[in-house]
């Protein structure tokens, strides 16, 4: 019972790392220059 919600808390953080990082990475291409100025 432990492992089994041990495993889903790795794999949400897997899928949320992978959000993050594509919405890092869009940010990015949209122009974090015209973002911050």
């Amino acid at each position: 019972m432990i492992w089994r919600r041990f495993y889903q808390v790795q794999e949400f953080l897997d899928v949320l790392s992978g959000r993050l990082r594509e919405a890092v990475k869009e940010w990015e291409d949209s122009g974090q220059k015209s973002i911050l100025a």
